[in-house]
């Protein structure tokens, strides 16, 4: 690992450290690099109509789970049906599944989320009820070009993923 890398992950296990619940509170917090996948029913263009998505992805990262092993590895899978999928335009909605490993780890939660964006890049929002998980991602996309230039089936983005799990 680079030294850059080596003291981010450093500060940041000892930021959420610092921030970790009293004993006997399972509360969790964490930041991690996303990588998802968007996979759709038929191309999206310039002009597509809605259609059904599905997502798949995972990242790793740093949690308050275990302050002496703060590394984790992130799942997420989902699927919805898109309000708007354009190159130009996207807004995703559906229900989703998160679960970290290994253990101790934020437990796996299940609920709605929204992708707000285009094909260059947007914002992911996570969020359930019960039991509570709030979630966003930065995301970003190479997949523009080709969407605009004849349309694709699917967008990968990358980007950051922070999470409270209260």
């Amino acid at each position: 690992m680079r030294f850059g890398v080596k003291v981010a992950t450093v500060l940041a296990g000892m930021v959420l450290a610092a921030a970790m619940p009293a004993a006997g509170q399972l509360t969790f917090n964490g930041v991690c690099t996303m990588n998802v996948t968007f996979s759709f029913s038929g191309p999206i263009t310039n002009n597509s109509p809605p259609r059904s998505w599905s997502m798949s992805g995972g990242g790793t990262c740093v949690t308050d789970a275990q302050p002496l092993s703060p590394i984790k590895t992130m799942g997420v899978a989902g699927s919805g049906v898109s309000q708007l999928s354009q190159c130009g335009v996207l807004r995703l909605l559906g229900s989703y599944v998160i679960d970290f490993n290994p253990s101790p780890a934020p437990p796996a939660s299940n609920g709605a989320v929204d992708l707000i964006g285009s094909s260059a890049g947007g914002i992911l929002h996570l969020s359930a009820p019960s039991p509570q998980f709030q979630g966003v991602a930065a995301l970003v996309s190479l997949g523009a070009v080709g969407c605009v230039l004849g349309g694709t089936s699917q967008l990968s983005f990358t980007g950051a993923f922070l999470f409270v799990d209260p």
